[in-house]
C-alpha cells in the first residue's frame, strides 16, 4: 500500500513538472479583445513590455492594422460586427511583437 501511494505521489510529482516546462511562465503579455476594458488594460500591459522603439513600432502597428481592418470591411459593405470580428481574429492574443511584424508582412 505504502509504494502505492509512493508511485502516485511520484506520478503527480512528474506530471506537475512536465505541465510546467510546457507553460510559458514568462510569456509576454497578449492582447485582449474580449471587451472594450480588457483591450485597454492588455495595450497597457503590452506597452509596459516593450522597449522605447517598439511602443511606438508597437501603437503605430495596431493603429494601421485595425484602420486597415476597418477600410477594407466598409469597402466591402461589411456590418459593423463583422469589422470587429476581422479585427478580433486579427489581434486577439498576439504579442507586441507579433502585431508588429502582422504590420510589416501585410501593410
Amino acid at each position: 500500500m505504502k509504494q502505492t501511494a509512493f508511485a502516485k505521489f511520484w506520478l503527480l510529482a512528474v506530471a506537475f513538472f512536465v505541465l510546467s516546462a510546457c507553460s510559458d511562465m514568462s510569456s509576454e503579455p497578449t492582447l485582449d479583445l474580449s471587451n472594450e476594458s480588457a483591450f485597454e488594460a492588455s495595450v497597457e500591459q503590452v506597452m509596459q513590455s516593450l522597449d522605447e522603439q517598439s511602443q511606438t513600432e508597437f501603437s503605430d502597428a495596431l493603429s494601421l492594422i485595425m484602420f486597415d481592418e476597418l477600410m477594407a470591411g466598409t469597402s466591402a459593405g461589411m456590418p459593423e460586427e463583422e469589422i470587429e470580428q476581422a479585427i478580433y481574429q486579427r489581434l486577439h492574443g498576439k504579442t507586441g511583437e507579433q502585431v508588429i511584424q502582422d504590420m510589416e508582412e501585410n501593410l
